[in-house]
């Protein structure tokens, strides 16, 4: 079965005084263990980017450029990252037509567009909320995998 890795458990995983980071880190070592093939979609690497350089007051990590740099490079060789096909944004440009897909909700979209487009069932997330309006696709919480 191939995972998508969501951004939410990238970050956490990189965040070492968050108290669900061992439940990210401990999913994703199973998935691996068990066999899966692990994804992380383009979009995750902006996402994770924009999420852990940012100022702590503004909900981020505050890390450097430069270690955010590194984690990413680290990623590219962990996990399989896809270049987006063609068919990325009419499968897209189908799940926000058919709503209800506004603001945010449009990113998460784009991912699930990605999953359809590649056969990818399921996702690892903190956030299975965020997915539950995608039928197309699975949201695992990691601890339902540990």
């Amino acid at each position: 079965m191939a995972v998508l890795i969501d951004t939410s458990i990238l970050a956490r995983m990189a965040d070492h005084a968050d108290p669900d980071r061992l439940v990210a880190a401990g999913a994703v070592s199973k998935l691996r263990h068990k066999g899966e093939e692990l994804f992380i979609a383009r979009q995750n690497l902006y996402e994770y980017w924009t999420v852990v350089t940012r100022p702590v007051y503004a909900n981020g990590l505050d890390l450097p450029p430069a270690d955010a740099l590194r984690d990413i490079e680290e990623f590219k060789q962990r996990y399989t990252i896809p270049t987006d096909p063609e068919s990325l944004l009419d499968e897209w440009l189908k799940l926000v037509s058919v709503g209800p897909v506004i603001g945010k909700q449009s990113h998460d979209a784009r991912v699930v567009a990605l999953m359809i487009c590649l056969s990818i069932p399921s996702i690892l997330t903190f956030n299975t909320p965020h997915f539950a309006r995608f039928p197309q696709v699975k949201a695992i919480h990691p601890s339902d995998v540990v």
